[in-house]
Formats: C-alpha cells, sequence, structure tokens
C-alpha cells in the first residue's frame, strides 16, 4: 500500500505543480500586498489536484483553471466568477472585502463568500486587516460615541485613556471644538501601535475591517505557499500508509 500511494503522491506533487505554475502567471508582483500580518488561517486543506484537460466551448483557461483546481465548485458553468475572483486578487496590492467584490463583479455577497472560502481552502488567498481603513472607522466611532455619551465616556470605558494622554487630549478637544477630521485622526493615531488601535476601535463598539489578498506578493510566492500545505498533508497520507502497512503485515515473515 505504502508504495503505490508514494506513487500516486508524487504524480500529484508534479501535476499540482504545473498547475501552479498557471496561477503564478496570474499574480501581479506587489510591493505592498503583504506589508500587513495576516490573520491566522485555522481552514482545513481542500485542494483538487487534476491534469488539463480539453476546454468547453466558450470557457476560456483561467475559468477552466479554476474548475480543475475546485475553486469553482461541482459545476463549470460557475467557473466565470471564480476567474473574476482569482483575477481580481491577483492584480490588487491591497486587500478586498467581500462587499467591495461583489459590488466590482456585479455578483451576490453569499456567492462571492462562497467561492472565497474554496480559495482560501486551497491555500491561495489569505484574510488580513484592513489597516487603510482603520483610522476610518476609529473616527467614525468617535463621533458616534462623542454625540451620545460625550467626553467622559471617552476617556473611560471607550477606551481613550488606555492611549498616550497626549494623543486622547487632541481627539477630544478636535471633537469639543468640532474640528475634528479623518485627517487629524490619522495624524493623531499615526505614533500610536497598532494592536492599540484595533482595541481602541473594539472599545468604540467597532470591528476591525478584514478583507482577503492572493497569499503571496508574486506567483513564486503563492506557488511555494500551496505546495508547502500540499506537502504537509502529503506527508501525512504517506505515514498512514506505511502504519497500515506495519499493521497487516504479518509478525512471524
Amino acid at each position: 500500500m505504502a508504495s503505490s500511494v508514494s506513487m500516486s503522491l508524487a504524480l500529484a506533487s508534479t501535476t499540482l505543480g504545473i498547475r501552479l505554475s498557471e496561477i503564478s502567471q496570474l499574480v501581479g508582483e506587489s510591493e505592498t500586498r503583504m506589508e500587513t500580518p495576516a490573520e491566522e488561517d485555522q481552514v482545513q486543506l481542500s485542494l483538487k489536484i487534476s491534469e488539463a484537460g480539453p476546454r468547453e466551448d466558450g470557457v476560456d483557461e483561467i475559468s477552466t483553471l479554476t474548475f480543475d483546481l475546485g475553486l469553482a465548485g461541482d459545476s463549470s458553468g460557475s467557473g466565470h466568477l471564480a476567474r473574476d475572483v482569482m483575477i481580481e486578487l491577483c492584480k490588487s496590492h491591497q486587500p478586498i472585502t467581500l462587499l467591495a467584490l461583489s459590488e466590482r463583479l456585479s455578483e451576490s455577497r453569499g456567492k462571492v463568500n462562497t467561492t472565497m472560502m474554496r480559495m482560501r481552502a486551497a491555500g491561495l488567498v489569505e484574510a488580513a486587516p484592513m489597516i487603510q481603513r482603520l483610522s476610518q472607522d476609529i473616527f467614525g466611532g468617535l463621533n458616534r460615541q462623542y454625540s451620545a455619551r460625550g467626553a467622559d465616556w471617552l476617556m473611560g470605558r471607550g477606551g481613550l485613556s488606555r492611549i498616550d494622554a497626549t494623543v486622547s487630549t487632541s481627539l477630544i478637544e478636535g471633537l469639543e471644538k468640532g474640528s475634528l477630521g479623518m485627517d487629524e485622526v490619522e495624524s493623531a493615531l499615526s505614533t500610536v501601535p497598532l494592536d492599540n488601535q484595533r482595541i481602541l476601535l473594539n472599545t468604540l463598539g467597532g470591528r476591525m475591517p478584514f478583507g482577503f489578498r492572493i497569499a503571496g506578493r508574486d506567483g513564486k510566492a503563492v506557488t511555494e505557499r500551496v505546495s508547502r500545505l500540499a506537502e504537509r498533508a502529503m506527508r501525512r497520507i504517506r505515514t498512514v500508509s506505511v502504519r497500515l502497512d506495519e499493521s497487516l503485515s504479518d509478525p512471524s515473515e
């Protein structure tokens, strides 16, 4: 059993490398895409490995690739959505939200989310915080809570007392004078560590915005990531096959 499994896994690994080279050509190189650490992904690897076959009439190469890898689900007719999502992520330099993708592609958020989950399970895509939107959401939270509860609440349960006093004072003064704008909030928070900004947003009643990005600065990085995840899964399969052979062998031989 172990020898048969090894041969099958060797073939799968070779085929996967060929198909990943096709995806690698789609990924635009970016110096900013991976600047922000990704959230820890607990998604179990699920990747279909299939050799390239004949294309259906009217179906392009990228749609066929997404279907072959299982990214389009069981229906080849839904390959166009997986294709469009893949192209958008491969050319983006920043994480993209589900809402932005659904509006851009004129598709329902549910369908886009289903496609995205398949790509995450395949190791091609990962979730990352939308750092560029953090100051905007804090600005909104500050104004909303100041109008509803006042400065004392902001300095107490609102969380401003947990950050540098100079920063919190400037924010409160801006709110009281009615002069606090997005630029002022972004400038004031520039010296506040990212983790503290995230906590502040939570105490203001907001949540860290997340988006999705292709999992690598370029095609090579994406290929290496998926290959590493696949090899880890294949090692476990090899180990199980060896142990099964050992358990099934006759101890007297």
